[in-house]
């Protein structure tokens, strides 16, 4: 049986609050609706001190990007069903 990783991955830079692990902007693109995989991921990285930023469903790419600049993100979480690979 293979051993766990249990190094600490190193802090995400960036202006934040004290002592969040990194802001991460999260959304469902445009043409889908369905957010239970992005809520749940949410949940986890805020447990796991990260601030994140849930700007919602069916956000258009032009929102995203901007929302990202304005809140200086370290990452963005994008969630999206493909209904063609899904079949």
């Amino acid at each position: 049986m293979r051993q766990p990783n249990l190094r600490q991955p190193p802090p995400l830079r960036g202006g934040r609050e004290a002592g969040a692990a990194g802001r991460i902007l999260m959304a469902t693109v445009k043409g889908d609706v369905h957010d239970i995989g992005k809520n749940i991921v949410g949940v986890v990285l805020q447990c796991n001190n990260y601030e994140v930023i849930d700007i919602g469903v069916m956000v258009p790419k032009e929102r995203i990007l901007d929302e990202a600049i304005k809140h200086k993100v370290d990452i963005i979480g994008l969630e999206w069903i493909d209904y063609a690979f899904a079949r």
